[in-house]
């Protein structure tokens, strides 16, 4: 349903049709690039102790009957001229005026009833997904001339919807048909309703969509493809499987892929192999066979993968080409049924948007054995390598490796593996020793004895990366968080966390995992030349979920005990912090109001993943007209009082709007 209220604003009629300088068109803004910058000035190093609260919107709580983990927007907002967009976990896109935070139009999106028809419904409870999570929302402005916003659904619906207006004007859904007839050739798993994903380029009118895997029983075959989207009626281009099919009928699957790619490598954990360059032989010792049989007992397999979830993937404009990060191999922490390497899990890939043709891969972690998918944004930027400017690709993987990639190669320019992170039981395998490729797990399985692991079933890197393009800075936030795991089999329901069959694979008892030592969390700058770390800053007790925002010389480092703390870009030192008295589980954005003034935007929510779910809020902060003629200390703590008191002012009028607007419906 579209409701559009009529905007109260003190700018004049000139100044709010004026186009805006700054604006943030993607979760990591800089799209398709996703560096989670801007380049502003206004707020800065020097006075961003100064940012007080401008308005507080209170998020609605989650309609009656929907499943009450999907609270909430946790995708950062975007802000296109003077407008704020952020898309709750129930599937409304709100649009807010970014000088007040009053609504200018929502839409509820018309999400299908029979999406589990063909794919893993998510349960309800404590170990739920919610029906949301959105991750994959843009905005184009080329394609068809106006102003969009892209985002998919759980429910694998794309819709393209009108900024100004909040009319939705495409709406398909370019898996159920497939799913329905069995055309996903190869595939005898379930897809998950976590979070599907999308990429558009704008300068070709391709949009190219990928199905979500989970580390569980939702395990279909993974597979990117390809839309021209230049009208309102979608016409397919093409599909690109990142997996073998799951039945073993194809051993060569992975041998091939690698021949008929450019490029290709693998982490060894020093450094990397080039498959290219091994012999016909070796190579096919290796890649033949890879995946096995997944399991598959006639109808049904037992392992696979797809593209990552969480961030966006960037795209290369000149040459249309994308880079996409992928899952990790499911089940996760027992490969019973997945030897070798798993090609393409846990990797990059650069695909032709034209062809879909892999024009290289590199894989971050060959037969991964835990939750260490190479999710998150992928960044492209360029840097000069012997005396020529090259892409590079920026990614992190949630094992905690950071890697630098040649973007027309894929070679690694460098790598690294944060010293802050305690490893335990979590090591890369090399994927020449053909004993390693066939471990079950990393303790012996099927001893039941219970182990630590660091990272553990949050990974150690569960974050967006951002990037200074001129201090050629990439910022990266990881953390220790260790758990104690029990491993289980591989198969049908055994144990009582089982009873609702959801994610029964995952090869750990989900229910008996448990945190062990002392979490933190640590916030690096590292040089995009050579990997060297510049500085870091340490977070003790609480892990690190969201992404960084950079711009005006800060860091914005957003955490879940509901402070937002403000580094020094050039040294780390810590310049202010803000406690907004809730749970920060994504980065801010910046952008400037119809009236051009500058704003940070910053959502608050709870997670079941993260903490206790709750609607939270979003929330702009801005500069005082005047600069206060009181200390620092003292503004800050009037900001902090401030803060408290919109917020519960903000619920109060929130319960009043809502009950008007079940009304109005």
């Amino acid at each position: 349903m579209l409701f559009v209220l009529l905007v109260s604003s003190g700018a004049s009629a000139q100044g709010a049709s004026t186009p805006t300088n700054v604006n943030w068109s993607g979760p990591d803004n800089n799209f398709p690039l996703n560096w989670s910058y801007d380049n502003q000035t206004v707020i800065n190093s020097q006075n961003v102790n100064q940012l007080q609260v401008k308005w507080t919107f209170p998020v609605p709580a989650a309609p009656a009957g929907q499943i009450q983990e999907a609270e909430g927007v946790m995708q950062t907002p975007l802000i296109y001229e003077g407008i704020i967009y952020g898309m709750t976990n129930w599937s409304r896109l709100y649009a807010l005026n970014a000088e007040n935070g009053e609504v200018v139009w929502y839409d509820d999106l018309p999400i299908m009833a029979n999406y589990s028809r063909y794919l893993q419904p998510s349960v309800p409870g404590t170990l739920g997904i919610p029906l949301g999570h959105y991750h994959a929302i843009f905005l184009t402005t080329d394609i068809w001339n106006e102003p969009l916003i892209w985002a998919v659904s759980n429910t694998y619906q794309v819709f393209a919807i009108k900024a100004t207006t909040g009319d939705i004007v495409l709406d398909f859904n370019p898996f159920v048909s497939d799913r329905q007839t069995n055309k996903i050739v190869g595939s005898y798993g379930l897809y998950d309703v976590d979070t599907p994903s999308i990429l558009v380029d704008q300068q070709r009118g391709v949009l190219m969509f990928s199905p979500s895997v989970t580390e569980g029983d939702s395990a279909g075959r993974g597979f990117l493809e390809a839309w021209n989207v230049t009208t309102t009626t979608p016409r397919f281009m093409w599909r690109t499987y990142v997996i073998p099919p799951q039945d073993g009928s194809d051993p060569n699957w992975s041998l091939d892929t690698v021949l008929n790619m450019t490029h290709a490598y693998i982490f060894n954990g020093t450094g990397e192999v080039d498959l290219k360059a091994l012999p016909q032989s070796q190579l096919s010792q290796m890649l033949v066979g890879d995946w096995g049989t997944f399991g598959f007992n006639g109808t049904t397999s037992f392992a696979g993968a797809s593209t990552a979830w969480g961030g966006a993937w960037a795209i290369d404009e000149e040459t249309g080409v994308a880079y996409v990060g992928t899952n990790v191999p499911g089940p996760d922490w027992n490969a019973t049924y997945r030897p070798g390497p798993n090609l393409w899990s846990a990797s990059v890939l650069a695909i032709n948007m034209t062809t879909g043709r892999m024009l290289w891969g590199f894989q971050a972690i060959p037969h991964a054995l835990g939750d260490f998918d190479c999710s998150w944004n992928v960044m492209l930027a360029n840097e000069t390598i012997n005396g020529q400017s090259t892409p590079v690709v920026f990614k992190g993987c949630k094992d905690g490796y950071i890697f630098a990639l040649n973007g027309n190669t894929g070679s690694m320019l460098w790598f690294l593996k944060p010293p802050s992170i305690d490893y335990e039981n979590v090591i890369p395998l090399n994927p020449l020793n053909a004993t390693q490729m066939d471990k079950y797990n990393w303790d012996g399985y099927p001893l039941t004895k219970p182990i630590v692991q660091s990272p553990s079933d949050t990974g150690a890197l569960e974050a967006d990366l951002a990037f200074d393009p001129a201090k050629n800075l990439v910022f990266a936030a990881t953390y220790n968080e260790p758990k104690l795991f029990n491993y289980s089999d591989v198969g049908p329901p055994k144990t009582p966390e089982n009873v609702t069959q959801w994610e029964f694979t995952w090869g750990v008892q989900i229910l008996t995992i448990r945190p062990v030592g002392t979490d933190n969390a640590t916030i690096y700058a590292v040089d995009a030349a050579n990997g060297q770390v510049k500085w870091s800053y340490e977070i003790p007790y609480i892990p690190y979920r969201g992404g960084l925002t950079v711009s005006g010389g800060v860091v914005y480092v957003s955490t879940l005990d509901g402070t937002m703390r403000m580094l020094d870009e050039d040294t780390g030192k810590l310049l202010s912090t803000m406690n907004v008295g809730g749970s920060l589980i994504i980065q801010p954005s910046l952008g400037e109001d119809a009236n051009g003034e500058m704003t940070l935007v910053l959502t608050d929510m709870g997670s079941t993943r993260w903490g206790p779910p709750f609607p939270g809020f979003i929330q702009a902060l801005t500069l005082p007209a005047v600069p206060p003629a009181a200390h620092a200390g003292e503004t800050l703590l009037e900001t902090r009082a401030v803060a408290v008191v919109a917020v519960a002012s903000a619920i109060i009028i929130s319960l009043a709007w809502a009950r008007s607007a079940k009304r109005r419906y």
